[in-house]
């Protein structure tokens, strides 16, 4: 109940600071679409969005405004599934590169289907952008997002301190920090409503990468991949640590099998109950120059399309990935993905043997 009537205080300090206008596609609304409504509005302004799936890039264009769901006048959280931002796969879902500051909120969605935006001739922020910015963002899931190049969840370019409040960022993918990129910028983590970053995908940082940056930075999460992470998990050009309360999955030394028609919620430990995604296993299992393993794959096509395979898929030490017959072990981008796998730093003893690479 506190947390409720806090967040209803907060949103009553809001709407008295500055007008409220109402989004809803059912037309008993102000706007049908988020981005007509924050190009209506003027500094200190708060966007209150309806429930439904509004298939958007928003740009903040340099306002500081709140865009909110019923979440933050609710404490509802049901309404932060229920209100969708939905990129389309036609770039970035949502955009801080304009110098916006702390009173600029995005708080109680779902970000989803993002692709990127270019920065530095490269597509990044496939769910969203920062640069050199500090937005405040609560209170959201960002899931099921592709950047080509860096923070396939979020991706934070030379910004000092923007806020992330109880964010779940997981299922994305990218080339750098699959989940979270940071790079030449300062992250302030909330140390009570923690976010939780898991299960995503990427070549450097499958969760989270922090690039160049002297600045120590402090990653306060409550829940991520697996609490016996190692560099393919949470990777750091330069200073950077993680303090975890749990891991979503236990990780696991030995050999892990892979079938098209597997399952995640398998083991994985035997042909008899395989994962369904190569990057599933690359997250779950552990290796070592004293215990090397192999993840084996069955005969079958996996892609994106097909049985949710993620691409690029990272190198890592003393694994070898083992397909059961070259010509019939086939691993497909889909004509859409740039590359199979990435890995910018050294590698011992990563091999792949007996598949088929294409359509990348």
């Amino acid at each position: 109940m506190k947390k409720i009537s806090f967040l209803f205080l907060f949103f009553v300090w809001q709407w008295v600071l500055g007008a409220t206008v109402v989004v809803n596609q059912d037309g008993n609304g102000d706007f049908y679409s988020v981005q007509s409504a924050v190009n209506a509005v003027a500094n200190g302004d708060t966007v209150l969005v309806h429930p439904g799936r509004y298939y958007e890039n928003i740009d903040f264009n340099g306002k500081n405004v709140a865009v909110v769901s019923l979440f933050l006048q609710t404490g509802n959280r049901s309404f932060i599934c229920e209100t969708i931002l939905d990129g389309n796969e036609s770039g970035a879902v949502v955009n801080f590169t304009n110098g916006e500051n702390r009173n600029a909120m995005l708080c109680g969605f779902t970000i989803e289907h993002g692709t990127g935006n270019q920065h530095f001739y490269n597509f990044c922020g496939g769910g969203i952008l920062i640069v050199e910015s500090k937005p405040t963002i609560a209170h959201c899931i960002i899931q099921n997002n592709y950047a080509e190049y860096s923070g396939g969840g979020i991706s934070v370019w030379e910004s000092n301190a923007p806020y992330f409040k109880d964010l779940t960022i997981r299922y994305n993918c990218s080339d750098f920090g699959g989940g979270l990129l940071m790079a030449g910028s300062h992250i302030e983590f909330d140390e009570q409503a923690r976010c939780n970053i898991y299960l995503n995908n990427g070549g450097n940082g499958a969760d989270f990468c922090k690039g160049y940056g002297d600045e120590i930075q402090s990653v306060f999460v409550d829940t991520f991949t697996a609490l016996n992470y190692d560099s393919y998990h949470f990777y750091a050009y330069t200073s950077a640590f993680l303090d975890a309360n749990y891991g979503k999955i236990e990780a696991v030394n030995d050999d892990l099998f892979v079938s098209a028609d597997g399952d995640n919620h398998n083991s994985g430990l035997s042909a008899d109950e395989p994962l369904q995604t190569l990057w599933f296993a690359f997250a779950k299992i552990i290796s070592d120059s004293t215990h090397p393993h192999s993840i084996h794959i069955s005969s079958g096509f996996y892609s994106n399309d097909q049985n949710n395979q993620k691409f690029p898929i990272g190198a890592r030490s003393f694994i070898s990935i083992v397909g059961e017959n070259e010509e019939t072990t086939i691993l497909s981008g889909d004509d859409r993905l740039p590359k199979f796998c990435s890995a910018e730093n050294r590698q011992d003893n990563f091999a792949f043997k007996n598949i088929t690479i294409r359509d990348f």
